[in-house]
């Protein structure tokens, strides 16, 4: 998290399950306007607004946000193949 500017990269996190790296187009109060590249539309930038605690400056920051996937060790994964 931090402050930005037009023309920054930063990072977010989509879905709660990937990071996606981002243009910070503008900023007013605590909400950006951003845009990257989506897969369902390649051919032009999507354009989103996100709050600034949304957003971090490094792709680190941002996959240490991602929920670990919890495995329960009592349950027998190759049982059910």
């Amino acid at each position: 998290m931090g402050t930005f500017r037009p023309g920054d990269t930063a990072y977010f996190v989509e879905n709660g399950s990937h990071v996606k790296e981002c243009k910070i187009v503008s900023g007013s109060g605590d909400f950006y306007i951003i845009s990257y590249w989506s897969i369902n539309n390649p051919a032009e930038p999507a354009v989103i607004q996100l709050r600034g605690s949304r957003l971090f400056a490094t792709k680190e920051e941002a996959e240490s946000k991602i929920p670990k996937k919890k495995v329960n060790p009592n349950y027998n994964y190759h049982e059910h193949y």
